[in-house]
């Protein structure tokens, strides 16, 4: 049988994982030179992406320098003939 401090010492240790696991979360962008930016993805429009990151502020990249991004956030695309994709 599992004792009362085992049991508490195993729940501790869950919910700082857990923890871990929201605050690790964040957008990527991969470009085509392999380099990868993580932060915020802010905007993207005009032919270019904007993600927001701690070590260099806003950074600006042109879209066709971008070869894959992640985001988990809830997105909206917006196409040339205006029909709106909606998704996460």
């Amino acid at each position: 049988m599992i004792s009362l401090r085992a049991s508490r010492t195993a729940c501790c240790i869950l919910l700082l994982l857990l923890g871990s696991a929201c605050v690790c979360r964040a957008d990527q962008v991969t470009l085509d030179n392999g380099d990868r930016l993580t932060g915020t993805v802010k905007r993207i429009g005009g032919g270019s992406l904007v993600i927001g990151t701690e070590y260099a502020g806003d950074v600006t990249i042109d879209l066709k320098r971008i070869t894959s991004f992640h985001t988990d956030s809830d997105m909206t695309v917006v196409l040339d003939d205006e029909t709106r994709l909606y998704g996460a």
